[in-house]
């Protein structure tokens, strides 16, 4: 999956599922105010459900949820893991 359809992806879930409209996929979510922590956990939820991954709450850093574009890089990791793929930085 490459990032454009992540990113497609969790701003469908963010205003389908969540009922929340995002500006861009730069946006800071905690930093906006638009993402607390009660919709942190349904968001992690619904990734969880959307992409078939576990998002590892011990290890999990605000950083990668700030904004879709940081959670896109984070379902991609978290997938590649899942599918024993290398994980690519960029």
């Amino acid at each position: 999956m490459n990032e454009t359809t992540l990113v497609e992806s969790i701003h469908d879930i963010l205003s389908n599922c969540l009922h929340i409209e995002i500006p861009g996929p730069e946006v800071d979510l905690v930093e906006s105010g638009i993402m607390d922590s009660l919709v942190l956990v349904d968001l992690i939820y619904h990734l969880e459900k959307r992409f078939s991954v576990a998002v590892p709450i011990e290890t999990l850093d605000l950083d990668n949820m700030r904004s879709i574009s940081a959670m896109a890089a984070l379902v991609e990791s978290l997938i590649a893991l899942r599918d024993g793929a290398p994980v690519e930085r960029s």
